[in-house]
């Protein structure tokens, strides 16, 4: 009998041990938590989201109990995380002056996103955010809007790549298939480097329906002077192309191509133009620019 139970114990243990590893915890993150002192839990929280994201286990849901300011990178591994707002959200993630530097093996020191997704190895990576807002505020550091390098020729010690703005709010240039979600409620704003959002290399970018990339003008009278312009020029909506009429004219090729361009244009696939790719511009802009500076 003794035998049996025991035989009976060691096969509930296996079982147990041989079970899918649960749904990954909650991390909470709030203004008031401590980084040091805080263990992630709701009535400890942590202080920062780098700490949070770092702290987080695969599969892990970063709740963010309040409007936090970031002063550093939360930047992760080859895990999935989601990010999203606790009660009384949507809180408000903004980037603070003096944004923290950072380095890695590519670029050496250089200017980070606020978020940024990466893999190690052969697993992937992914980052959900939902019902959530990171503000980059239009703040940037850096002076050149042009892309770092990420070649590993700077060195390992190298300054030169901080002369380069932050390429993104959210930014993952991962070597395996990874994601960045922006689900219902995520809001970039403000993207004060390149751009809202950075993926290279394996990485991708789905933006779902309630998911917003936007900029707020502060003191701005008609803050939807410019988006009514871009519509007016491309021409308006649902075949209306009349808006563009004032602007095609002879010498000039409208930016869609259900307009026809002014009479007595030549078609643009008539001229011998230069095919350029956009991937090689992005890859050595910046060894143009230094060649060009050379001839000085």
């Amino acid at each position: 009998m003794k035998k049996r139970v025991s035989a009976l114990l060691l096969a509930l243990v296996l079982c147990l041990t041989l079970l899918p590893a649960a749904a990954g915890t909650a991390v909470y993150v709030s203004s008031s938590g401590n980084d040091g002192t805080g263990d992630g839990s709701a009535d400890k929280p942590y202080a920062t989201l780098a700490k949070a994201v770092d702290a987080a286990e695969n599969g892990a849901t970063v709740y963010v109990m309040s409007n936090l300011t970031m002063k550093e990178c939360a930047r992760f591994y080859s895990k999935s995380l989601t990010i999203t707002s606790g009660e009384g959200g949507p809180y408000t993630v903004t980037r603070s002056e003096g944004f923290a530097t950072q380095n890695d093996i590519a670029r050496s020191w250089y200017n980070p996103a606020m978020v940024e997704v990466q893999t190690t190895g052969s697993e992937g990576a992914r980052l959900t955010l939902t019902n959530i807002i990171f503000d980059d505020a239009g703040k940037k550091e850096g002076t050149v809007f042009a892309q770092a390098v990420s070649d590993g020729s700077v060195g390992a010690a190298s300054n030169d790549n901080l002369v380069y703005v932050q390429d993104a709010i959210i930014a993952s240039n991962a070597t395996v298939p990874s994601t960045i979600t922006l689900g219902k409620g995520a809001v970039l704003r403000n993207f004060g480097g390149m751009s809202a959002v950075r993926v290279t290399d394996q990485a991708k970018l789905v933006m779902k329906s309630g998911s917003v990339i936007e900029d707020v003008v502060n003191n701005c009278q008609h803050p939807n002077a410019a988006k009514l312009l871009i519509r007016f020029m491309m021409g308006g909506t649902d075949g209306d192309t009349s808006g563009n009429d004032p602007f095609n004219t002879l010498g000039g090729w409208p930016v869609r191509d259900d307009i026809e361009p002014a009479e007595g244009s030549v078609p643009l696939e008539d001229w011998n133009l230069i095919h350029v790719s956009t991937e090689d511009i992005y890859y050595n802009i910046n060894k143009v620019r230094d060649f060009w500076t050379t001839l000085g």
